[in-house]
């Protein structure tokens, strides 16, 4: 399963209840949007030899941390 990023002020109990938004979705960052599908690839055995990605997770210590795993 995917992940779309959602905007943060679609989160919350009214908004979430108007835009009809699931309880269980939760806010996340692209980073940890990221984190969360690695560790999907890896417990599922896949292994990655190359990757490639911008500033915006190369600031981001889970995201680096993840990847050394």
């Amino acid at each position: 399963m995917g992940a779309l990023p959602l905007p943060e002020h679609l989160v919350g109990d009214l908004t979430q209840r108007k835009t009809y938004v699931p309880e269980a979705v939760h806010f996340q960052t692209k980073p940890q949007i990221a984190v969360d599908l690695i560790g999907r690839v890896l417990a599922n055995g896949i292994r990655v030899s190359a990757s490639t990605f911008d500033e915006l997770y190369g600031r981001n210590d889970r995201f680096l941390d993840m990847r050394d795993e």
